[in-house]
């Protein structure tokens, strides 16, 4: 033998980096210590993929975009689903019947869904 692979422990001439205590050990899932992960660092970066977007997902996205509503010194910054409740009773205030229609049955339908609705319509 020329020191290749002796068996006796010794790291020297077998092609080994580090000093044999495992720390710089290059060989089966012990990559060269310049090519590691650093701490902190993940092996994915980008994570995995997303998948396809459902419409039920756009739709609560696009109804939570702030918009603004109003002019001049009474302009507010309301979400879509709140400008556009706030214009659908509007419009049953005003005497509208599909508006009025629509809006007893979203009360009807929060009011059945679970108890938090008619908590909410008490507190008033």
């Amino acid at each position: 033998m020329t020191g290749e692979g002796s068996g006796d422990g010794s790291d020297e001439g077998d092609g080994v980096q580090g000093d044999g205590t495992g720390d710089g050990a290059v060989g089966y899932g012990r990559p060269p210590l310049d090519t590691r992960f650093r701490p902190g660092q993940s092996g994915n970066p980008a994570g995995r993929p997303k998948g396809p977007r459902s419409l039920a997902r756009d739709l609560i996205e696009e109804l939570q975009e702030p918009v603004a509503q109003g002019e001049g010194a009474a302009r507010e910054t309301l979400t879509r689903q709140r400008a556009i409740l706030r214009a659908l009773t509007a419009k049953a205030q005003e005497g509208d019947p599909k508006a009025t229609a629509m809006v007893l049955a979203l009360i009807d339908r929060l009011s059945w869904s679970d108890g938090s609705f008619r908590a909410l319509m008490r507190e008033d």
